[in-house]
């Protein structure tokens, strides 16, 4: 092969390329130095206020499981129970609620009006009310004193939270100021109903104020703004101070136009995709949303808001510093280039010629292999790599042939081979009933995890995965590599899947009610393996006979409730290293002459 003198040698062109890129260099690190800062500086204020909206939900849940907890323990409750065991109820719910961060108060009514209810702000106390002949009698106690003992106009029967109540369901109010305390929170019910017929209903008060407090701090950390949001507009939680005296919550539609709160939340309401925004004096500001639903009636939404003047303060102060010390690493890095141009070039040139002679099947030479550089080195090895395998392969094949081959470029043919396979077919046992129980999303994660099960297990012990069919996975031993052992080889993959498969399942039968049972058939004989299709599209499969006899070995196992058949031949070859239990001779379909079944128990002793 001649070199074409129309190309420039590489010195050459490392030359040119480097001088023109130390001419340009100057302009192009200063423009993309502040442009590269500044998109990773927005890109990082953009991930705190994701981890921050994300941190926030998890708190506003965290109010809400409290009071969901509470609900379940009282919810066991009937009406006969409020007043026979009073002292009971009253020492639970009181014991509850003392260690509980959210919760300000937790009550209970029954259809006839009856209460009970354990307060803990804005100072602990005790309330009854007992209907005695159609009169409400109500009492207020405090430390064990009673403070109020009197015909109560109070009917829990008529409030909100017992009419909204739903049977087995948590009813989550929106977002008010409470009387006692004039302090932000909601409520949570849940209704018991007997004959169809609300008979009782639980309810807890979970006071807002903590997730006030955690929504200020972090505000603080990122020197921002951070808030809570209905879809209407109306602000839940907010870093900026509301006033105590409030009675109601704010909508972002009272506050001023100019107000960045206002003009963000706005926006996002919006669906707007510009996260950068300025207010009437100019300043500019990021904000990130995220929404998220506390109930199916309630729409929140996670609203952060950071000035831009936050982002960019280190990177106007460090800018020039930055691209001087860019500008002198770039040319140190030039100068470091030049000294080892001529030592990358002369090899790469040694190695373009070594080339030519593989390409000529000219093997007598030497190929070098001692450069310090990395990728020539490996570049050095994996010629001579390449040189010992034509210098082998030209042994098999005449010399003239393998030269034509390797300057012919031709791409590879189909065909195939006659080899001695074993062969493995695995199926999930009642496959379509799953998929119809679950949802395409969680189908489609747990048959990953369970594709990826058996590949790993079929890969370690030198097994081909041929191609999966549904849920059924097909593999086979002894191609396209000779190895040892294919017949023990699968049969001990068919065991450790099995076995892996006993956790995998468990999870499975956890979270959904049912597993993935597999039935594994295992044949060995003769089969054709190669490249099998068409010219334009192929693949590199096996077919023959010995693969519908494992097919039909797998489906077997549905008859004798096993997990892993396995022919005749293969029992012969496994029989004094596995435990196998012999099922019965039968006449596979397709087949006239019967077949002995075995069962696969376990291993006898460890192979080698």
């Amino acid at each position: 092969m001649k070199t074409n003198n129309n190309k420039r040698p590489l010195i050459v062109i490392l030359s040119l390329v480097f001088g023109s890129l130390v001419s340009l260099s100057f302009i192009i690190i200063m423009s993309y130095n502040y442009y590269k800062t500044s998109k990773q500086s927005y890109s990082y204020i953009k991930n705190v206020q994701n981890n921050l909206a994300s941190k926030t939900i998890l708190r506003v849940m965290d109010h809400l499981n409290e009071g969901n907890s509470a609900l379940r323990i009282i919810s066991t409750l009937t009406p006969s129970m409020m007043f026979d065991n009073y002292e009971n109820i009253h020492n639970v719910m009181k014991e509850y609620i003392k260690d509980k961060k959210y919760l300000s108060s937790i009550f209970i009514a029954d259809e006839k009006a009856n209460f009970i209810q354990v307060r803990k702000e804005p100072y602990f106390a005790t309330r009854t009310i007992e209907n005695i002949n159609n009169l409400r009698y109500e009492k207020w106690m405090r430390n064990d004193k009673i403070t109020f003992n009197d015909i109560s106009k109070y009917n829990p029967t008529l409030r909100t939270w017992y009419k909204t109540a739903q049977n087995n369901e948590y009813i989550i109010s929106k977002p008010y100021i409470f009387e006692s305390t004039k302090k932000l929170g909601l409520t949570v019910s849940y209704a018991k109903y007997v004959n169809k017929k609300k008979v009782l209903v639980s309810a807890v008060d979970i006071s807002l104020n903590n997730l006030i407090t955690f929504v200020k701090k972090e505000a603080e950390n990122i020197k921002g703004i951070v808030l809570i949001i209905s879809s209407s507009g109306n602000i839940i939680v907010s870093s900026q101070n509301q006033g105590k005296k409030n009675t109601s919550l704010k909508s972002i539609y009272d506050l001023k136009k100019n107000n960045i709160v206002a003009i963000s939340a706005k926006e996002y309401l919006a669906d707007n995709v510009n996260t950068i925004l300025s207010n009437d004096k100019g300043e500019k500001f990021i904000y990130a949303g995220e929404y998220f639903s506390p109930s199916k009636k309630l729409s929140w939404n996670i609203l952060i808001i950071v000035p831009e003047d936050i982002v960019l303060k280190g990177i106007k102060e460090s800018f020039f510093e930055g691209l001087f010390i860019s500008v002198f690493m770039l040319l140190l890095f030039i100068i470091i280039l030049k000294i080892f141009l001529n030592s990358i070039s002369l090899p790469i040139t040694k190695l373009t010629k070594d080339i030519e002679r593989l390409v000529d099947l000219d093997l007598k030479h030497s190929i070098d292999n001692n450069s310090n550089i990395y990728e020539i080195k490996v570049a050095q090895d994996a010629l001579i790599a390449l040189k010992i395998g034509l210098n082998s392969f030209s042994k098999y094949v005449p010399s003239n042939l393998v030269k034509i081959l390797v300057k012919s470029k031709k791409e590879i043919k189909l065909g195939g081979e006659e080899k001695q396979l074993a062969i493995m077919f695995s199926d999930i046992e009642s496959f379509t009933s799953i998929s119809e129980e679950i949802s395409n999303q969680d189908l489609t994660k747990y048959l990953s995890q369970y594709f990826h099960l058996m590949q790993e297990i079929i890969s370690r012990n030198e097994g081909t995965i041929d191609k999966y069919i549904g849920d059924a996975v097909m593999a086979f031993w002894g191609a396209p590599l000779d190895i040892k052992s294919p017949i023990h080889k699968a049969v001990l993959s068919a065991l450790e899947i099995q076995k892996d498969l006993e956790l995998f399942n468990a999870t499975l039968f956890k979270n959904f009610g049912f597993s993935f049972k597999t039935r594994i058939g295992i044949h060995y004989g003769k089969t054709i393996v190669g490249n099998i299709g068409s010219s334009k599209r192929m693949n590199y499969t096996i077919i023959g006979d010995s693969v519908n006899v494992a097919a039909r070995l797998e489906n077997i196992n549905k008859v004798y409730q096993t997990k892993i058949i396995v022919s005749s031949t293969v029992y012969e070859a496994i029989k004094d290293d596995f435990e196998c239990k012999y099922l019965d001779s039968i006449e596979l379909k397709g087949k006239t002459i019967a077949t002995k079944i075995y069962e696969v128990k376990t291993l006898k002793i460890p192979l080698n």
